[in-house]
Protein backbone atom coordinates (compact mmCIF):
# COMPACT_ATOMS: atom_id res chain seq x y z
CA UNK A 1 0.00 0.00 0.00
CA UNK A 2 2.80 2.36 0.86
CA UNK A 3 4.50 1.49 -2.40
CA UNK A 4 1.37 2.50 -4.30
CA UNK A 5 1.28 5.86 -2.53
CA UNK A 6 4.97 6.44 -3.23
CA UNK A 7 4.42 5.53 -6.88
CA UNK A 8 1.63 8.10 -7.08
CA UNK A 9 3.99 10.75 -5.76
CA UNK A 10 6.62 9.74 -8.30
CA UNK A 11 4.07 9.92 -11.12
CA UNK A 12 3.16 13.41 -9.96
CA UNK A 13 6.83 14.32 -10.05
CA UNK A 14 7.15 12.98 -13.60
CA UNK A 15 4.03 14.92 -14.63
CA UNK A 16 5.45 18.17 -13.27
CA UNK A 17 8.72 17.57 -15.07
CA UNK A 18 6.87 16.89 -18.34
CA UNK A 19 4.70 19.97 -17.77
CA UNK A 20 7.74 22.17 -17.21
CA UNK A 21 9.45 20.84 -20.34
CA UNK A 22 6.27 21.43 -22.37
CA UNK A 23 6.02 25.02 -21.18
CA UNK A 24 9.71 25.44 -21.99
CA UNK A 25 9.15 24.27 -25.57
CA UNK A 26 6.03 26.42 -25.98
CA UNK A 27 7.89 29.53 -24.82
CA UNK A 28 10.69 28.88 -27.30
CA UNK A 29 8.20 28.41 -30.16
CA UNK A 30 6.37 31.55 -29.07
CA UNK A 31 9.57 33.56 -29.09
CA UNK A 32 10.62 32.20 -32.49
CA UNK A 33 7.20 33.11 -33.89
CA UNK A 34 7.48 36.66 -32.60
CA UNK A 35 11.02 36.98 -33.94
CA UNK A 36 9.80 35.75 -37.31
CA UNK A 37 7.00 38.33 -37.42
CA UNK A 38 9.31 41.10 -36.29
CA UNK A 39 11.83 40.13 -38.95
CA UNK A 40 9.10 40.17 -41.61
CA UNK A 41 7.97 43.61 -40.51
CA UNK A 42 11.56 44.84 -40.41
CA UNK A 43 12.09 43.54 -43.93
CA UNK A 44 9.06 45.51 -45.09
CA UNK A 45 10.55 48.66 -43.57
CA UNK A 46 13.87 48.06 -45.28
CA UNK A 47 12.13 47.60 -48.64
CA UNK A 48 10.86 51.16 -48.39
CA UNK A 49 7.22 50.40 -47.88
CA UNK A 50 7.30 52.81 -44.96
CA UNK A 51 9.57 55.87 -44.83
CA UNK A 52 10.24 59.04 -42.91
CA UNK A 53 9.54 59.66 -39.21
CA UNK A 54 6.96 56.89 -39.23
CA UNK A 55 9.71 54.46 -40.29
CA UNK A 56 11.86 55.39 -37.31
CA UNK A 57 8.93 55.13 -34.91
CA UNK A 58 7.78 51.72 -36.16
CA UNK A 59 11.35 50.43 -36.24
CA UNK A 60 11.80 51.45 -32.61
CA UNK A 61 8.57 49.75 -31.62
CA UNK A 62 9.61 46.51 -33.36
CA UNK A 63 12.98 46.57 -31.63
CA UNK A 64 11.27 47.08 -28.29
CA UNK A 65 8.91 44.16 -28.95
CA UNK A 66 11.83 41.92 -29.88
CA UNK A 67 13.80 42.86 -26.77
CA UNK A 68 10.71 42.58 -24.56
CA UNK A 69 9.91 39.11 -25.93
CA UNK A 70 13.44 37.94 -25.27
CA UNK A 71 13.33 39.32 -21.73
CA UNK A 72 9.99 37.64 -21.07
CA UNK A 73 11.29 34.38 -22.47
CA UNK A 74 14.35 34.41 -20.25
CA UNK A 75 12.26 35.34 -17.21
CA UNK A 76 9.72 32.60 -17.94
CA UNK A 77 12.41 29.96 -18.47
CA UNK A 78 14.14 30.88 -15.21
CA UNK A 79 10.80 30.74 -13.35
CA UNK A 80 9.95 27.35 -14.84
CA UNK A 81 13.40 26.01 -14.04
CA UNK A 82 13.14 27.13 -10.42
CA UNK A 83 9.64 25.66 -10.17
CA UNK A 84 10.88 22.36 -11.60
CA UNK A 85 13.85 22.14 -9.23
CA UNK A 86 11.75 23.03 -6.18
CA UNK A 87 8.87 20.67 -6.99
CA UNK A 88 11.12 17.69 -7.69
CA UNK A 89 13.14 18.37 -4.54
CA UNK A 90 10.01 18.58 -2.38
CA UNK A 91 8.51 15.43 -3.87
CA UNK A 92 11.67 13.40 -3.45
CA UNK A 93 12.06 14.67 0.10
CA UNK A 94 8.47 13.62 0.80
CA UNK A 95 9.08 10.13 -0.59
CA UNK A 96 12.27 9.74 1.45
CA UNK A 97 10.73 10.97 4.70
CA UNK A 98 7.61 8.87 4.28
CA UNK A 99 9.73 5.80 3.64
CA UNK A 100 11.90 6.49 6.69
CA UNK A 101 8.83 6.94 8.89
CA UNK A 102 7.11 3.71 7.85
CA UNK A 103 9.91 1.27 6.99
CA UNK A 104 12.19 -0.61 9.35
CA UNK A 105 15.76 0.23 8.38
CA UNK A 106 17.30 -3.12 9.32
CA UNK A 107 14.94 -5.48 7.54
CA UNK A 108 13.37 -3.20 4.94
CA UNK A 109 9.91 -4.32 6.07
CA UNK A 110 7.10 -2.00 7.06
CA UNK A 111 7.15 -1.09 10.74
CA UNK A 112 4.56 -1.27 13.52
CA UNK A 113 3.29 2.23 12.82
CA UNK A 114 2.31 1.27 9.31
CA UNK A 115 0.84 -2.00 10.60
CA UNK A 116 -1.81 -0.07 12.52
CA UNK A 117 -2.81 2.18 9.63
CA UNK A 118 -2.87 -0.76 7.21
CA UNK A 119 -5.03 -2.85 9.55
CA UNK A 120 -7.54 0.01 9.84
CA UNK A 121 -7.87 0.16 6.05
CA UNK A 122 -8.19 -3.61 5.72
CA UNK A 123 -10.89 -3.68 8.41
CA UNK A 124 -12.92 -1.14 6.44
CA UNK A 125 -12.56 -3.25 3.30
CA UNK A 126 -13.46 -6.47 5.14
CA UNK A 127 -16.61 -4.87 6.57
CA UNK A 128 -17.65 -3.44 3.22
CA UNK A 129 -17.17 -6.62 1.18
CA UNK A 130 -17.87 -9.07 4.06
CA UNK A 131 -14.50 -10.77 3.70
CA UNK A 132 -12.40 -12.67 6.19
CA UNK A 133 -9.43 -10.86 7.70
CA UNK A 134 -6.55 -12.54 9.51
CA UNK A 135 -3.55 -11.50 11.55
CA UNK A 136 -0.48 -13.70 11.92
CA UNK A 137 1.91 -12.81 14.74
CA UNK A 138 5.17 -14.73 14.80
CA UNK A 139 8.26 -14.70 16.95
CA UNK A 140 11.76 -16.10 16.41
CA UNK A 141 12.36 -18.85 18.94
CA UNK A 142 15.26 -18.34 21.36
CA UNK A 143 16.38 -15.22 19.52
CA UNK A 144 18.30 -13.93 22.55
CA UNK A 145 20.58 -16.94 22.19
CA UNK A 146 21.79 -15.77 18.77
CA UNK A 147 22.75 -12.38 20.18
CA UNK A 148 24.41 -13.83 23.25
CA UNK A 149 26.19 -16.72 21.54
CA UNK A 150 27.09 -15.26 18.16
CA UNK A 151 26.90 -11.49 18.73
CA UNK A 152 24.47 -8.77 17.64
CA UNK A 153 25.70 -8.82 14.05
CA UNK A 154 24.57 -12.41 13.75
CA UNK A 155 21.27 -11.46 15.39
CA UNK A 156 20.77 -8.77 12.74
CA UNK A 157 21.69 -11.29 10.05
CA UNK A 158 19.03 -13.68 11.33
CA UNK A 159 16.41 -10.92 11.33
CA UNK A 160 17.25 -9.97 7.74
CA UNK A 161 17.18 -13.60 6.58
CA UNK A 162 13.84 -14.33 8.22
CA UNK A 163 12.40 -11.12 6.79
CA UNK A 164 13.40 -12.18 3.28
CA UNK A 165 11.87 -15.64 3.74
CA UNK A 166 8.63 -14.09 4.95
CA UNK A 167 8.44 -11.78 1.94
CA UNK A 168 9.04 -14.71 -0.40
CA UNK A 169 6.19 -16.75 1.11
CA UNK A 170 3.33 -14.26 1.22
CA UNK A 171 1.01 -13.25 -1.58
CA UNK A 172 0.76 -9.83 -3.23
CA UNK A 173 -2.34 -8.93 -1.24
CA UNK A 174 -0.66 -9.82 2.08
CA UNK A 175 1.58 -7.41 3.98
CA UNK A 176 4.40 -8.33 6.36
CA UNK A 177 5.71 -6.05 9.11
CA UNK A 178 8.47 -6.03 11.67
CA UNK A 179 6.26 -5.69 14.69
CA UNK A 180 9.04 -5.18 17.23
CA UNK A 181 12.32 -6.82 18.18
CA UNK A 182 12.24 -10.41 16.89
CA UNK A 183 8.47 -10.32 16.37
CA UNK A 184 6.76 -10.00 12.99
CA UNK A 185 3.16 -9.52 11.86
CA UNK A 186 1.36 -10.42 8.66
CA UNK A 187 -2.02 -9.05 7.59
CA UNK A 188 -3.87 -11.56 5.42
CA UNK A 189 -7.07 -10.22 3.79
CA UNK A 190 -9.77 -11.99 1.79
CA UNK A 191 -8.67 -15.49 2.84
CA UNK A 192 -10.58 -18.30 4.54
CA UNK A 193 -9.42 -19.74 7.85
CA UNK A 194 -8.19 -23.02 6.38
CA UNK A 195 -6.15 -21.21 3.72
CA UNK A 196 -4.57 -18.91 6.29
CA UNK A 197 -3.70 -21.93 8.41
CA UNK A 198 -1.93 -23.53 5.44
CA UNK A 199 -0.10 -20.27 4.77
CA UNK A 200 1.13 -20.10 8.36
CA UNK A 201 2.32 -23.73 8.27
CA UNK A 202 4.12 -23.12 5.00
CA UNK A 203 5.87 -20.07 6.46
CA UNK A 204 6.90 -22.02 9.57
CA UNK A 205 8.33 -24.85 7.48
CA UNK A 206 10.13 -22.60 4.98
CA UNK A 207 11.73 -20.55 7.75
CA UNK A 208 13.09 -23.69 9.39
CA UNK A 209 14.41 -25.06 6.09
CA UNK A 210 15.54 -21.76 4.59
CA UNK A 211 17.41 -20.65 7.70
CA UNK A 212 19.84 -23.53 7.25
CA UNK A 213 21.50 -21.38 4.58
CA UNK A 214 22.50 -18.75 7.14
CA UNK A 215 26.24 -19.02 7.54
CA UNK A 216 27.68 -19.24 11.02
CA UNK A 217 24.66 -20.90 12.65
CA UNK A 218 24.79 -24.61 13.37
CA UNK A 219 21.08 -25.14 14.03
CA UNK A 220 18.09 -23.99 11.94
CA UNK A 221 16.10 -20.98 13.10
CA UNK A 222 12.49 -21.73 14.06
CA UNK A 223 9.47 -19.54 14.67
CA UNK A 224 6.23 -19.77 16.63
CA UNK A 225 3.04 -18.39 15.13
CA UNK A 226 -0.39 -17.27 16.32
CA UNK A 227 -3.15 -16.96 13.70
CA UNK A 228 -6.42 -15.13 14.38
CA UNK A 229 -9.06 -15.08 11.64
CA UNK A 230 -12.12 -12.84 11.90
CA UNK A 231 -15.33 -12.69 9.90
CA UNK A 232 -17.04 -9.98 11.94
CA UNK A 233 -16.50 -7.84 15.04
CA UNK A 234 -13.37 -6.33 13.53
CA UNK A 235 -11.67 -4.40 16.30
CA UNK A 236 -7.95 -3.69 16.15
CA UNK A 237 -7.23 -4.28 19.83
CA UNK A 238 -9.26 -7.48 19.99
CA UNK A 239 -7.73 -8.91 16.81
CA UNK A 240 -4.16 -8.17 17.87
CA UNK A 241 -4.73 -9.47 21.41
CA UNK A 242 -6.20 -12.71 20.03
CA UNK A 243 -3.22 -13.31 17.74
CA UNK A 244 -0.83 -12.43 20.56
CA UNK A 245 -2.52 -14.89 22.92
CA UNK A 246 -2.28 -17.62 20.28
CA UNK A 247 1.41 -16.82 19.82
CA UNK A 248 1.91 -17.20 23.57
CA UNK A 249 0.18 -20.60 23.41
CA UNK A 250 2.46 -21.65 20.55
CA UNK A 251 5.52 -20.83 22.63
CA UNK A 252 4.09 -22.61 25.64
CA UNK A 253 3.44 -25.68 23.50
CA UNK A 254 7.15 -26.11 22.79
CA UNK A 255 7.75 -23.54 20.03
CA UNK A 256 8.09 -24.10 16.28
CA UNK A 257 4.33 -24.62 16.04
CA UNK A 258 1.26 -22.77 14.78
CA UNK A 259 -1.69 -22.01 17.04
CA UNK A 260 -4.80 -20.75 15.30
CA UNK A 261 -8.39 -19.76 16.03
CA UNK A 262 -11.43 -18.68 14.03
CA UNK A 263 -13.64 -15.88 15.33
CA UNK A 264 -16.41 -15.89 12.78
CA UNK A 265 -19.50 -17.14 14.52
Amino acid sequence: MLKKEVNKVRLTSYFLEAFAVSIFIIMILFYLTIVDHVSSAGQSLENGLIAGPLFLEINGILSSISNLSLANLVLSLVTILLFLILSVYLLRTFVRLQGEALIDHLTGLYNRRFFTSTLKKEILRAKRFKHHLSIILLDIDHFKMYNDKYGHRMGDKVLKSISKILEENIRKIDTVFRYGGEEFAIIVPETRFDEVSLLAERIRYNVEVGSKRIRGIKHPVTISLGVATYKKEFKITKMVDSADQLLYEAKSAGRNVVKKAYFGS
